[in-house]
């Protein structure tokens, strides 16, 4: 028996190791149990709270997974979203005839794989690409006012060659006369692609990052944005998580939350009540962090975020875990494993086996102490 311990213990050790440092965003490990925060980028909720419109056109069976040549490429009309298949390293083209001083608003949701878009000018230059931290769910939008007129071009690519098979959908969400709201809006989303780039650097970089979303939050406030201002908040509460400074994340957390739910964005408004939760799970305040947790689910769950269901159910798990409520933590981390496994994400499974494995770990530290106690307490006739 004292063989069995100890090659169960050294086998649940090697799954316990902590995990190294997170770069940039998504997983964060304090102590054993990885943490969830998540990242919301420009655009994000699109994904699942498009506008109103026409059905998704379906590309052609012929055209579906290919690669077309710019001669190939699909016109796309507002209010006419297309839908199609993507593959790891493919790519799609789509153009769209503007005149000059027009505002371009285009939005890609990600469904099951991540894609980089890129608007091209007439003349070639390309004006505009987002490609935000792999992500297969939320979306990628590219924003620009035009300065000539002609086909402007709009490229969705794989950027990951092994990729799975997923799709897109692709939807002008505004071609219209530039006005100086949409020109901030425009200036905002550059800001805060940059603050992003540097949120994944050295510390030096991080604190610029914050000054560049601060930029940015000025901007989409110029511009009445108010989704815009609560994603850049939710941004910004995620770079202070990152250098450990939980109460300044707390605040803009809490800043955020109110925006999303007044422009009734459901996917952020959950992704914010997560947050939330981690931060005060950090902090040791477990009841609340389960209690946001909690709210936060049954929106994942309705929007079919299930990434962010997963990653909900994990953080749940880890709460319980730090409660001593072992098997309520097994329950939560088993079902956020058949999740992840559902879903492809590869990242995540092996956190939450990690976790499991912590869990384990912990039963057979207190199941040793017991027997020890028990040994002690029996006497030889």
């Amino acid at each position: 028996m004292r063989r069995l311990i100890t090659a169960t213990l050294s086998a649940l050790i090697l799954l316990c190791v902590p995990l190294s440092p997170p770069q940039g965003c998504g997983t964060h490990s304090i102590g054993w149990p990885p943490l969830m925060i998540n990242p919301l980028r420009v655009g994000s909720p699109a994904a699942t709270s498009l506008r109103p419109g026409a059905p998704p056109v379906q590309a052609p069976a012929s055209e579906r997974g290919a690669a077309p040549s710019a001669q190939e490429s699909i016109s796309l009309e507002p209010g006419k979203p297309v839908e199609r298949e993507l593959s790891g390293g493919q790519s799609h083209s789509y153009k769209v005839t503007m005149g000059s001083g027009q505002y371009l608003h285009v939005v890609v949701a990600q469904r099951g794989i991540d894609v980089a878009v890129a608007l091209v000018a007439p003349d070639g230059k390309k004006i505009s690409e987002a490609d935000s931290d792999h992500l297969i769910e939320g979306s990628e939008t590219v924003s620009a006012i035009t300065e000539m007129p002609g086909a402007y071009l709009i490229e969705v690519r794989s950027p990951e060659k092994t990729a799975k098979t997923g799709r897109y959908e692709i939807k002008v969400e505004e071609l219209r006369a530039a006005t100086v709201e949409a020109k901030y809006r425009v200036a905002g989303e550059s800001v805060f692609r940059e603050a992003e780039r540097l949120q994944n650097g050295t510390l030096e970089a991080k604190r610029k990052s914050i000054e560049k979303y601060h930029e940015a939050l000025d901007l989409y406030r110029r511009a009445t944005d108010r989704s815009g201002e609560a994603q850049t908040l939710n941004n910004i509460g995620e770079v202070y998580w990152l250098l450990g400074e939980m109460r300044k994340a707390l605040e803009k957390f809490n800043e955020a939350l109110p925006i999303f739910q007044l422009v009734s964005d459901r996917r952020g408004e959950a992704v914010t009540l997560n947050n939330i939760g981690a931060i005060y799970w950090a902090l040791g305040e477990t009841q609340k962090a389960l209690e946001k947790y909690n709210e936060s689910m049954p929106i994942r769950r309705t929007v079919g975020d299930r990434i962010g269901e997963a990653q909900t159910l994990n953080n749940i798990g880890a709460a319980y875990q730090s409660l001593g409520e072992m098997r309520k933590a097994l329950e939560k981390y088993n079902e956020s494993l058949a999740i992840r496994r559902t879903v492809g994400d590869r990242n995540g499974e092996a956190h939450t086996l990690n976790n499991i494995g912590a869990v384990y770990y912990s039963l057979v530290i207190l199941w040793e102490r017991r027997r020890r106690r028990w040994r002690g307490s029996i006497k030889l006739c």
